[in-house]
C-alpha cells in the first residue's frame, strides 16, 4: 500500500475515533502522564510528593474549579 494511501486511512480512523474521547479520559491520561514524570525522580521524597500531587483532585473537582473560573473571566 503506497505511503499516501496509508497515511490517509490513518487521518481518517483518528477523525472518527476522536470524537469518543471524552474531557474525562483527557483528563485522565494527561494525570496518568503526570504520574510517570514523578517516576523520574531519583528521590523516593520528591517522587512521593510528586504523586501526591498528582492524584490530589478528581476529575469532578476539577471540572467544578474550570468552571468557577471561566465564570469569573466571563464577569
Amino acid at each position: 500500500m503506497p505511503k499516501r494511501t496509508l497515511m490517509r486511512l490513518m487521518i481518517v480512523c483518528l477523525c472518527l475515533v476522536a470524537p469518543g474521547c471524552t474531557y474525562r479520559s483527557w483528563y485522565a491520561g494527561f494525570q496518568e502522564q503526570q504520574r510517570q514524570e514523578c517516576y523520574k525522580n531519583l528521590n523516593p521524597a520528591d517522587t512521593q510528593r510528586c504523586l501526591d500531587k498528582a492524584n490530589s483532585m478528581t476529575y469532578d473537582q476539577y471540572k467544578a474549579e474550570r468552571e468557577q473560573a471561566i465564570e469569573k473571566s466571563r464577569q
